[in-house]
């Protein structure tokens, strides 16, 4: 039941992904179109590119964080219980971190919601920006503490790449 709603996150944080990665795509492509042939650049694209951007890496985090995906650098051989000590402590010291950026998120949020903050073209709430952040922080330090509870897939000598 766990691994089906892990899964099931996975597939959600995946598909958000992809359609702000293939709206990012088309808002770029009509901007620069509409900018270079007619003069005519999409006023708005700049905010939505932010916003897209910000989606993209907050939701790829924590698919990274749950396959050991983040880049790593063996640079002292070590034996397969010192790089499980390290896979895990990497884990943790994740979790941590990003357990503090959903927390700075949900400040932040409070802060620009009594403001009224909003964004300079389109005149979006920031406060949704800023909690929808924090959330995605918040999976992505349980993702962090679920890949302290497995082996490390990244990093590991059937995925290392040499250099010679």
């Amino acid at each position: 039941m766990f691994r089906a709603a892990v899964r099931f996150v996975e597939r959600i944080l995946t598909a958000v992904m992809a359609v702000a990665l293939g709206l990012l795509t088309i808002l770029v492509f009509a901007d620069v179109v509409g900018r270079s042939v007619f003069n005519r650049p999409v006023i708005w694209a700049g905010e939505v590119v932010e916003i897209l951007v910000a989606i993209i890496i907050a939701t790829a985090f924590p698919l990274l964080a749950r396959q050991h995906g983040h880049i790593s650098v063996d640079l002292i051989p070590a034996s397969p219980l010192a790089r499980r000590i390290q896979n895990v402590a990497a884990s943790l010291i994740g979790a941590a971190v990003f357990a503090l950026f959903a927390w700075m998120m949900f400040r932040h949020a409070g802060a620009v919601a009594r403001y009224n903050e909003t964004t300079m073209i389109l005149s979006l709430p920031l406060w949704i920006f800023a909690v929808v952040m924090g959330v995605l922080f918040i999976v992505c330090a349980a993702a962090f503490l679920l890949a302290a509870r497995e082996p490390g897939e990244g990093g590991d000598d059937d995925h290392a790449e040499t250099l010679q």
